[in-house]
């Protein structure tokens, strides 16, 4: 049975130039590992907007304010997480696109190593490089669609079910 998700603690950005998205291969868990869209958690004091604006600083060292385009892009959220208290959670989405000027070579960060990656080889299912349930919910998110919510059901750690649906975003706290 669904129940949707009622707390979004985390931001998750992936900065777009051009066909390439920046993409980090982080140190730490989550996600240890794998290369995975840039954010974190948002602070008690922030707005969304603004947590979004400072990890992708933090973490990129790119400025959302010369970004193109931002755009809220829905929420990932799951269930069968492996750490209880982490059940029923998600993160806001955001696309944020850059002139691709900004696309450089890859740099070494606390956090992991950043680079830009061809969306192509960011989508493809088969790539056990990247974060597993990114290919199932990013495609609908470049493509300018109404924001909605991927959510990833999992059993063990391993990604069962992924559905989408319909965001009410006025009914979920941060």
């Amino acid at each position: 049975m669904y129940s949707p998700v009622t707390h979004i603690p985390y931001t998750i950005c992936f900065c777009k130039a051009g066909d390439k998205i920046l993409m980090l291969h982080r140190h730490r868990p989550p996600n240890q590992g794998l290369w995975n869209g840039v954010g974190g958690k948002i602070k008690d004091d922030e707005s969304i907007e603004e947590s979004l604006h400072r990890e992708v600083f933090e973490e990129t060292g790119l400025d959302i304010q010369d970004a193109l385009e931002i755009r809220l892009a829905g929420v990932v959220s799951w269930t069968g997480a492996r750490d209880p208290n982490n059940e029923n959670r998600g993160m806001y989405a955001y696309v944020v696109e850059f002139p691709e000027s900004v696309i450089n070579n890859s740099q070494e960060t606390d956090e992991g190593t950043l680079q830009w990656k061809p969306i192509t080889w960011i989508l493809s299912h088969t790539n056990t490089e990247v974060t597993e349930n990114i290919p199932y919910f990013l495609p609908r998110m470049l493509c300018h669609l109404p924001p909605a919510e991927y959510r990833c059901v999992y059993d063990n750690g391993v990604l069962k079910e992924f559905l989408i649906r319909p965001w009410k975003n006025q009914s979920i706290q941060k």
